[in-house]
């Protein structure tokens, strides 16, 4: 051995322990970092064969490599790291004659000899396993499950490194598969805490990762401080987990089908980098470029190719065009826009569709109403003011008197008279009746928020097409096992259950204080068809009305509008309430409401009920309701119906009750 080299690496070994050893750097090093440090500057002091010291040495290098680069506020740290791993692989793991000679330098540096081992100490009798306390052991759990579910979300799990999303995993396997603990549960478990600790502050972006991380380990480490908690700890944990795991299952499988879904479509008027009309405002006639902005959910990290068509308001295609984007996870992203830089584009006022697919797949459809400018609708009035003008001017010309009426005898007139009125209150009586019989009013509108049309009186037939809530439908024949084959731009057919008459449409609407208003949310609050279609039956049976905000011209017409005992209005939540004045169970088959009289200032609570083998919903209690409250919960019973009320989250709740009353034999 050269003795040259065997001084340079005993000087650098020298430097590198007495610097990472330092109490200053001891501070700022990983426990696993320090560890190793430790254990290889007392490692060039045993036997070379028996001690395995060349085995020993690659894992200690290996923790010290993985632990390198985790201080970036101190390059020295990795300077003095590098070095001392570069001097352990060249004297200790390189042969037994390279070790002897490195561990005789050191002796004759340190003058001393390999100590003897101390006799071994009497063992203490361990103390008796405490019992764990069933409350605590139950809030770790709690924190376990609630930490678990957040850092196992799909947008979380995007935001994690390899490391830690391991970690987590071999936590819910540890719990799962080992009923009982051992020292190699233990040290799994203890392993996988480590991974986590070392990367619980690479997210500063979102310190609810950090905050969850320390949860899960807190809980876990407290779980296998002994057998009696960890088995209490298991017990708490197994049954919650294993169901969330069947659910994130199928989540996942949905997302591997589904990769790319949009929640919301927003549409705004640009050319050339302005804003002709911002992102949500009303559309205007002669449109520049179209442009849509999508707020996506995807895993993808990828460039995705959509499929765009804009449909006008008689249902003509009259742009499809390709948009390629670069997603990278679940954000907000923009499409190319159509049009023309002349701003001649979608010059009718109307309905139109924007219709958005990816792969053949589509994934939304979005309508929105184009209107006249304020310019546009100025130059309009304009022009009918100067028409009105016109047709006065002719009507204010003087005309002749009619000629003189013959004059006839009392009785000829009076017969005449009553003749007439006689067969008007036949026409009036019986009118109505025959001109529905010849003419049937073919017009109806779907009670649903989102009606498929399909090709065949089925439900398994094909979907022709979907359509959203307020779209008038045109029927087409007699039903048939209740389908009714309607017209609308295609034929098809609809469940006969879904489609009501115009007057019920405007009464349905009314309910929640709008005509023809198919974006209100009030309404889609309650998005069952058997919920609705009660709602609806309710009003008719009790001769109840809502209020239409568009019926009057003047304040004084709206208020005669709303007065009276039978106007009764859906308000989806009070304002400062926690909780929603609706209530809907599909599962229990309970659908509850409280609606409001405005004139009186009184609110009462509808709560209808279904079998389990029915889809039509059936009044089951009605009550006065208390104020400014919202239904927190409803329970139902064969004799019993409670109905708890809450304002806020953390205020007390009322209770109403309704008992069936038992006949006396």
């Amino acid at each position: 051995m050269d003795e040259t080299i065997l001084n340079i690496n005993v000087k650098k070994w020298t430097e590198s322990i007495q610097f990472l050893k330092s109490q200053e750097i001891k501070q700022q090093l990983d426990p696993a970092e320090w560890t190793a440090v430790d254990e290889l500057s007392n490692l060039w002091n045993k036997d070379f064969d028996r001690d395995d010291v060349k085995a020993t040495a690659a894992e200690l290098v290996a923790d010290l490599k993985r632990c390198e680069n985790q201080h970036p506020n101190n390059l020295d740290i990795k300077k003095y790291s590098k070095q001392l791993t570069a001097v352990v692989r060249e004297m200790l793991m390189k042969d037994r004659p390279t070790y002897e000679a490195f561990k005789l330098k050191l002796q004759t540096i340190y003058r001393r000899r390999r100590p003897t081992p101390p006799p071994p100490k009497p063992q203490p009798t361990p103390p008796p396993t405490p019992q764990p306390d069933p409350t605590i052991v139950k809030r770790q759990a709690d924190n376990f499950i609630e930490a678990f579910i957040f850092l196992n979300d799909f947008d979380i799990v995007m935001q994690l490194s390899n490391e830690e999303a391991e970690a987590i995993t071999n936590l819910y396997v540890i719990l799962r598969d080992n009923p009982v603990l051992t020292s190699q549960v233990k040290d799994e478990a203890n392993k996988s805490i480590a991974d986590l600790k070392r990367y619980e502050n690479l997210h500063p972006a979102n310190l609810q990762i950090k905050t969850n991380s320390k949860a899960v380990t807190a809980a876990m480490r407290s779980a296998i401080a002994n057998a009696p908690t960890y088995q209490l700890f298991r017990e708490s944990v197994r049954q919650p987990l294993v169901h969330f795991i069947q659910e994130w299952a199928k989540e996942y499988e949905r997302r591997q089908n589904n990769p790319i879904e949009i929640t919301k479509v927003e549409l705004a008027d640009i050319a050339a980098g302005h804003y002709y009309v911002d992102f949500g405002q009303q559309l205007y006639t002669g449109v520049h470029y179209l442009t849509p902005r999508v707020t996506l959910t995807t895993h993808l990290s990828a460039t995705a190719s959509f499929h765009v068509e804009i449909i006008a308001p008689d249902r003509t295609l009259i742009a499809a065009y390709d948009s390629d984007v670069r997603l990278n996870g679940s954000d907000t992203y923009f499409l190319d826009g159509y049009g023309s830089e002349n701003g001649s584009f979608m010059r009718a006022v109307g309905q139109y569709t924007l219709r958005i697919s990816h792969n053949g797949k589509q994934l939304s459809t979005t309508t929105f109403s184009v209107e006249l400018s304020p310019a546009q609708q100025r130059a309009l009035d304009a022009l009918d003011e100067e028409f009105r003008d016109i047709v006065n001017r002719s009507a204010s010309t003087p005309t002749p008197p009619p000629p003189p009426r013959r004059k006839s005898h009392f009785w000829q007139r009076t017969k005449w008279f009553l003749i007439i009125a006689f067969f008007l209150l036949i026409a009036w009586r019986v009118g109505p009746t025959l001109w529905d019989l010849i003419f049937p009013d073919t017009k109806c509108y779907s009670i649903a928020e989102s009606t498929i049309l399909r090709s065949e009186p089925s439900a398994e037939a094909n979907a022709v097409e979907t359509f959203p809530y307020g779209y008038l439908y045109e029927r087409k024949g007699r039903e048939r096992g209740g389908w009714q084959k309607v017209e609308i731009v295609k034929t098809g057919y609809i469940a006969s259950r879904l489609l009501i008459n115009k007057e019920d449409y405007k009464l349905f609407n009314s309910i929640f204080g709008g005509n023809d208003d198919v974006a209100c949310s009030a309404r889609r609050a309650i998005m069952s068809v058997g919920a609705r279609i009660a709602l609806l039956n309710y009003y008719k049976n009790n001769h109840m009305r809502g209020f239409n905000l568009a019926s009057g011209k003047t304040i004084n017409d709206m208020m005669r509008v709303i007065q009276g005992q039978n106007v009764w209005l859906f308000i989806e939540i009070e304002q400062g309430s926690y909780y929603p004045n609706f209530y809907l169970d599909e599962d229990q088959g309970i659908f509850a409401a409280i609606l409001f009289n405005p004139e009186f200032d009184k609110r009462k609570v509808i709560v209808f009920t279904r079998s389990a083998d029915s889809s039509d919903y059936a009044l089951r209690y009605e009550h006065e309701a208390p104020a400014k409250v919202g239904i927190k919960s409803v329970t139902s019973s064969s004799s019993v119906v409670d109905v708890e009320y809450g304002d806020k989250k953390t205020s007390t709740t009322k209770t109403t009750k309704k008992k069936k009353k038992r006949r006396r034999r």
